[in-house]
């Protein structure tokens, strides 16, 4: 996995992930948390191909939250780095190719 791009902000992230031309796009909660400007659906939009990963703090209502918001799938952010890389394949390997 390479690593293409970053934002610290909503806005910064919709202007550059389509320049990136991304495989998958991690989000953080935070962004896309009521009241923060995000908006999956926006970012879909913007990369129509890219598997949408969003990582939370906490489990259960933050995890339906994220997948009603249009994540394809969460990762809690207290997961090992090879748990995380397990859950990333696996998000792909679900989309199809």
């Amino acid at each position: 996995m390479q690593v293409v791009g970053e934002a610290a902000d909503w806005p910064t992230a919709l202007a550059k992930a389509p320049a990136t031309r991304p495989d998958m796009l991690m989000v953080e909660w935070g962004l896309v948390a009521a009241g923060s400007g995000g908006d999956l659906t926006e970012l879909r939009l913007a990369c129509p191909a890219a598997v949408v990963i969003v990582l939370v703090s906490h489990l259960s209502a933050r995890e339906q939250a994220a997948l009603s918001a249009g994540a394809d799938v969460f990762i809690n952010k207290g997961e090992t780095s090879d748990r995380v890389a397990d859950r990333l394949r696996d998000a792909v390997a679900s989309i199809g190719p």
